[in-house]
């Protein structure tokens, strides 16, 4: 009899289970995404959970130890909701290649049955105005601009432009403009540029406001100097574009990767 009933007891503790991990991976409805609909168009809706954070891993992988021939692959860690954490251990569908032969360096990216391309506006690593800067346009449109990731130059410093500098990722929709187009604003520190670590709301108002309230984070985990492959988690809250934080993974690396080259 308490074989029997410890053996009921764990049937529908794995019951429980399924079906907690079964409403964790359902779509997100429409009205889960509204708020992020009325800042912009998500780069790739399916990716948004409106329940829970969802943390990533970003892989960058060498082939043979060269990085002129890398990839960086995705999996999806864990969702958090609260104190509770659900394991996942899956394959995002999603691949950013750089492509080695191409005049400005872009970048290939998958996203489950879509394509896109990165793409640098500049022959050279950046903009006149030194600012690194990559355009995510649809595949074989690259007029069409989705969005502006942006590296600017200049760090936010508290005393005279040297002591607690802080680096600033940007992200706009469309071409950069003014601050109305801006949907995320990332901070770091700018010491660790080799090694970042970046903060991302949705304004430099919201980071002056509360440095807690993040909606998205970044954190270098590893770097292997064996074969330069680095190793990112990655945070996005709930109904936040985790695909277009995803992407910008790949255009903070290859910042890492410059800041790196001098001292390897």
């Amino acid at each position: 009899m308490v074989v029997a009933r410890k053996a009921s007891i764990l049937i529908l503790s794995g019951l429980l289970k399924s079906a907690i991990v079964d409403a964790v991976r359902q779509t997100v409805e429409s009205g889960e995404r509204s708020l992020l609909s009325k800042r912009h168009e998500p780069l790739y809706p399916a990716f948004i959970n409106g329940r829970y954070t969802q943390q990533f891993e970003v892989k960058e992988d060498n082939l043979h130890g060269l990085s002129w021939f890398k990839s960086y692959k995705f999996k999806l860690e864990e969702y958090e909701h609260g104190k509770q954490e659900f394991d996942m251990k899956q394959k995002v569908p999603m691949l950013v290649k750089p492509e080695v032969f191409t005049m400005k360096g872009s970048m290939k990216v998958n996203i489950g049955d879509q394509e896109f391309e990165l793409v640098k506006p500049h022959f050279t690593g950046t903009n006149p105005f030194g600012h690194y800067s990559w355009r995510v346009v649809p595949k074989d449109e690259p007029d069409n601009v989705l969005f502006t990731i942006q590296k600017r130059k200049w760090n936010d410093c508290k005393h005279f432009y040297m002591l607690g500098c802080k680096a600033v990722w940007k992200i706009y929709k469309g071409r950069r403009g003014d601050k109305s187009s801006l949907i995320y604003y990332g901070t770091g520190d700018a010491d660790d540029q080799d090694e970042p670590d970046f903060k991302f709301y949705h304004s430099k108002d919201e980071y002056t406001d509360n440095k807690k309230n993040w909606v998205a984070k970044i954190e270098h985990k590893k770097h292997d100097s064996s074969d330069g492959e680095d190793k990112f988690k990655v945070k996005v809250k709930p109904g936040e574009d985790a695909a277009l934080i995803l992407v910008s993974v790949a255009c903070i690396d290859y910042v890492a990767d410059a800041k790196r080259a001098p001292e390897d």
